[in-house]
């Protein structure tokens, strides 16, 4: 069960996924590698589950080592909500701001 307000990014491979999470966790970032949920998964078969209070950091870190999500959402009571990219590359969080 993922917690509420927590943050999954999928990626084109699962592959990447996996390097995305070993230098994640190398930056102490507390990111898993979990299924995709089937809500969201859109042919991914893997995902990145992220405390939300995390998500600036782990953007920031995304973006240094060149390793853009394909999509990013926040777990909410009712579903998964994106959290889109702007103009500049950078994701907004519709629930932050």
């Amino acid at each position: 069960m993922i917690p509420e307000n927590d943050i999954i990014a999928l990626f084109k491979a699962p592959a990447v996924a996996m390097k995305a999470e070993r230098l994640l966790r190398k930056a102490a970032l507390d990111c898993r590698l979990i299924p995709a949920p089937r809500e969201v998964a859109a042919g991914c078969s893997m995902a990145l589950r992220c405390p939300a209070a995390q998500l600036s950091t782990m953007i920031r870190e995304l973006n240094r080592l060149q390793l853009t999500p394909r999509a990013m959402y926040r777990k909410s009571a009712s579903g998964y909500q994106p959290v889109t990219p702007s103009a500049e590359g950078e994701y907004h969080d519709p629930v932050s701001g």
